[in-house]
């Protein structure tokens, strides 16, 4: 498939500029580092050169995709309505809590703990004491529904009230200690607050099914030969 899109690409005349494989080049360096990222390229494809062909060749995949996917218009608001309405069921959320945890690795500091908090001062001793990454927000859990969360977890917080501290509970993880901040019942999404999706995920579909109709015809009109004496 890879070699019909550049055949393709040649016959459209799409190329592939070097101050385009530069671009991408310092923005993949950026992301891993130079000193690693030179190792990791040399290791994988022997030289920097043969490694900025293969970025060459991916862009211009790319490129041609684009041209031909890039057709496709934007989802009007009666076609987003109506994908609404006939997936309805995606849209329905659980009932959802958004807590806050403390977890230390002994009882006794965790009951220690426990006597000293209230709502307004959770999240400063979450940030002082407690073990889990979540530190850092406070303890922020933020938002979750039922089998999202380990089922100690939800035993306890789905019973919470809002504002509500629970007792210490032990789990495999430690002592932990949850604060209820916002409880959100069952329901479901509106239109408004999800038409930018559904618009987005029909583009997504209707690119799709173009690009596999367009392989499909490059399939039917290329004379491909199968070497079966190489498998």
């Amino acid at each position: 498939e890879e070699e019909l899109i550049i055949e393709e690409a040649g016959r459209r005349g799409i190329t592939v500029s070097d101050a385009e494989v530069s671009t991408e080049v310092e923005g993949l360096k950026d992301e891993y580092g130079d000193d690693s990222f030179k190792d990791a390229i040399e290791e994988r494809y022997g030289t920097f050169e043969n490694w900025k062909e293969r970025i060459r060749r991916k862009l211009l995949i790319r490129k041609t995709i684009d041209s031909v996917t890039g057709s496709v218009k934007p989802a009007t608001d009666s076609q987003a309505r109506a994908y609404y309405k006939e997936h309805a069921a995606d849209y329905k959320l659980p009932e959802r809590v958004r807590a806050r945890m403390i977890v230390v690795a002994d009882l006794e500091e965790a009951r220690k703990i426990r006597a000293t908090l209230t709502p307004a001062n959770f999240a400063e001793v979450a940030r002082e004491k407690s073990l889990s990454p979540e530190k850092v927000r406070g303890g922020d859990l933020g938002f979750f529904a039922r089998g999202q969360m380990p089922q100690e977890f939800e035993d306890v917080v789905f019973k919470l009230r809002p504002g509500q501290i629970s007792r210490v509970v032990k789990t495999d993880y430690g002592y932990h200690i949850f604060l209820l901040e916002e409880k959100k019942k069952a329901g479901e999404q509106s239109y408004s607050e999800v038409s930018d999706r559904i618009k987005e995920t029909i583009r997504q579909d209707s690119q799709d099914a173009l690009f596999s109709d367009w392989m499909k015809s490059l399939k039917l009109n290329a004379k491909i030969k199968v070497r079966e004496d190489l498998l």
